[in-house]
């Protein structure tokens, strides 16, 4: 059996092309559609083609597909712990009508997953728009295969850096290509998180304006020190091409973002974890029939 088939297969879907990776093998393919999240999101028959194209490309017999959806295809947001909540449910609920306050109407065409962080702990909710699972659903039944799971790429960065927090408290970033996750961790829980276009050659000397914008939006308890306090780890995609105004492709550990009065100690966290965090986001509801 060729390799190619072997193993199993991963399609990345960013918003101007697909991945498929497999095993050490990676091709791309071109998405004919704008490169932005509202083109891909209106033009569903070139994701589609794209996918089958994907999906398609090689000889060998049905297997099931996992897909990673780009950043730049998601929005995230923090869900606040709410005593009397009880059910999942109920905090699925809550993150569907966070979401719809923050974005509008146009949320409730989205397929919206949430992370539990346990008891007393905010969860992290992840939304797509509704036509990309669809999508990807009918392009794997049309192709004999299975979606066993659709996850966010990011989700190996915030493993990455969950592990590597020392902390009661720090910033998460994560940089993929020209957009970058950020999130506030307490203890566990999920204090903030949002996604934002960036350019990555000007990202780090931007970054401490973000954080400065964001750490007006949150509180931890003063006993655990403020989120001014917090370390940022930053986690490069593996496309991403971030520098600041004094050059060079990695900046020094522990380096020192200023903004607003405002400083950060900045981490730079490149070794990818061994293995995925597992985290439940975008679980296959959409599983392709064979």
């Amino acid at each position: 059996m060729s390799r190619w088939f072997s193993k199993s297969v991963v399609i990345r879907v960013h918003l101007d092309r697909l991945e498929r990776v497999s095993g050490d093998v990676m091709v791309r393919h071109a998405l004919v559609t704008s490169a932005n999240r509202e083109g891909l999101n209106e033009n569903a028959q070139a994701l589609g083609e794209g996918l089958h194209g994907a999906l398609t490309s090689g000889v060998g017999g049905p297997r099931s597909v996992d897909f990673e959806l780009s950043t730049g295809l998601l929005r995230f947001e923090a869900i606040a712990w709410v005593e009397g909540v009880s059910s999942r449910d109920e905090r699925l609920s809550l993150a569907r009508a966070r979401f719809e306050t923050v974005y509008g109407g146009a949320a409730r065409d989205w397929d919206v997953e949430l992370a539990e962080a346990g008891y007393g702990r905010g969860g992290l909710a992840v939304a797509v728009h509704s036509d990309i699972p669809q999508t990807i659903a009918a392009a794997c039944t049309r192709a004999d295969l299975t979606v066993d799971a659709i996850r966010p790429m990011c989700e190996i960065g915030i493993d990455a850096l969950m592990r590597r927090m020392r902390t009661p408290t720090a910033w998460l970033v994560i940089v993929e290509g020209a957009h970058a996750f950020v999130g506030l961790v307490h203890r566990g829980g999920w204090m903030c998180a949002s996604t934002m276009a960036i350019q990555p050659d000007t990202f780090l000397d931007q970054l401490g304006d973000v954080l400065a914008r964001e750490a007006m939006l949150v509180n931890v308890p003063v006993a655990d020190g403020s989120v001014t306090d917090a370390p940022v780890l930053v986690y490069p995609g593996p496309d991403a091409r971030v520098t600041g105004e004094a050059g060079g492709a990695v900046p020094a550990p522990y380096a020192r973002l200023e903004a607003g009065g405002l400083q950060w100690a900045l981490e730079w966290v490149a070794s990818p974890p061994p293995r995925r965090a597992g985290l439940p986001f975008l679980k296959p509801s959409a599983r392709a029939a064979r």
